[in-house]
């Protein structure tokens, strides 16, 4: 899905940088760490976690040290698609070989790797995604659900635990193709409003996480819709649950979908529906 240009113009990238940790979107403040950490996922075995398009940032490792001092169990994997980039970090942090728990690697998330099927409880993106956004607006391709958006959703999913989440640090209010994947089963935006912006998005207002949470029922690589989109019809104001039989109009108390949007209201009927505990 990538050719060998983008790799080269990463590489090329951190080459010319300096070697000073460049940070996208936030700075891993303490701040922005005690908010990561509310979303942890409630268990009690090692939390595994991957990072994607780390750059030659220092928020995973910074979060590993922090997930350290709280005694918090964690294997962490930083990674981004170029060798250069992967090398300045470990020159940078001069990892010893006992620090195993956490680690550089290469990886290039829009390729499928099975042996990172369900691997990992968090996947941690600050700025991936938005890439691929970027790049598809850029080649005219000016709509939430390019091919490779998808595939890289896709890979995301199938690297996910059963009860995995996604995290997207974004300036983006709205993230249109994360919102509307089908292989999330929930997406909730919190907006972090005292954590200071990155220095590369320094014009930007805001910034966002937005906590995806697997949606075990998806099939990915296989699904002809992969987005809410085209299955829109299938659900009406008369559609009811299952279980107690509340109709989609009731769900809403009659709140017309304009307001929040369509998709919204159906990823959270769909939710409902599946979920409800009522007999």
């Amino acid at each position: 899905m990538q050719n060998e240009r983008t790799w080269q113009f990463w590489d090329d990238y951190y080459t010319s940088q300096e070697k000073d940790a460049q940070e996208w979107i936030v700075e891993p403040t303490i701040d922005l760490l005690e908010k990561l950490s509310e979303h942890l996922p409630r268990h009690n075995r090692t939390i595994h976690i991957l990072e994607i398009g780390c750059g030659i940032s220092t928020s995973a490792r910074d979060f590993y040290s922090y997930l350290l001092k709280k005694n918090i169990d964690a294997n962490v994997i930083a990674t981004d698609i170029s060798p250069v980039c992967i090398a300045l970090n470990q020159q940078r942090d001069d990892l010893t070989p006992t620090e195993h728990r956490f680690e550089y690697r290469t990886l290039n998330v829009a390729e499928q790797h099975p042996d990172l099927n369900e691997s990992f409880d968090i996947i941690l993106d600050k700025g991936c995604l938005d890439t691929f956004a970027f790049r598809s607006k850029q080649r005219g391709q000016n709509q939430p659900y390019a091919l490779l958006i998808r595939t890289v959703l896709d890979n995301i999913h199938s690297w996910l635990q059963p009860d995995g989440v996604y995290w997207v640090l974004t300036p983006r209010r709205k993230f249109r193709s994360v919102r509307d994947f089908r292989g999330f089963e929930t997406v909730h935006r919190v907006e972090l409003t005292t954590i200071p912006r990155g220095e590369l998005v320094s014009t930007q207002q805001h910034t966002y996480l937005h906590v995806c949470q697997k949606n075990q029922q998806y099939l990915p690589n296989t699904d002809d819709h992969a987005f809410c989109k085209g299955h829109e019809e299938t659900i009406d104001d008369d559609s009811s649950c299952p279980k107690c039989h509340k109709t989609f109009y009731e769900f809403r108390k009659g709140e017309p979908m304009d307001g929040q949007g369509k998709s919204v209201w159906w990823r959270r009927w769909r939710g409902h529906c599946r979920h409800c505990k009522r007999k």
